[in-house]
């Protein structure tokens, strides 16, 4: 597998952070490397929210994309309601090919 970047994002004490952290986890335990970096990146105020088109949080990106985005989302300095929890195959996918 290439390099994958992935980075979480953030709001400070985001109680869904650690459900966050285990879906990255246990997609990269599956298709490795299990001890893959994930950046974590806080966002501390709406600026930074529009400036990072940050839609709430946690957010996972994958290379720089949101697996989990939906079109027209407006940034947000908030906590981010998905329709399911993230799930780790969606994680997987995007981190092993170049599309979802």
């Amino acid at each position: 597998m290439s390099a994958v970047d992935v980075e979480l994002l953030v709001v400070p004490d985001c109680p869904n952070e650690s459900v966050a952290l285990s879906v990255l986890r246990l997609a990269f335990d599956r298709v490795g490397p299990a001890a893959q970096p994930v950046r974590t990146t806080v966002i501390a105020s709406q600026e930074q929210a529009q400036e990072r088109g940050f839609v709430g949080s946690p957010t996972i990106l994958i290379n720089g994309v949101d697996p989990f985005g939906v079109s027209g989302q407006s940034p947000a300095y908030a906590c981010r309601v998905y329709a399911t929890r993230p799930d780790y195959r969606v994680c997987r996918r995007w981190a092993t090919s170049s599309r979802p």
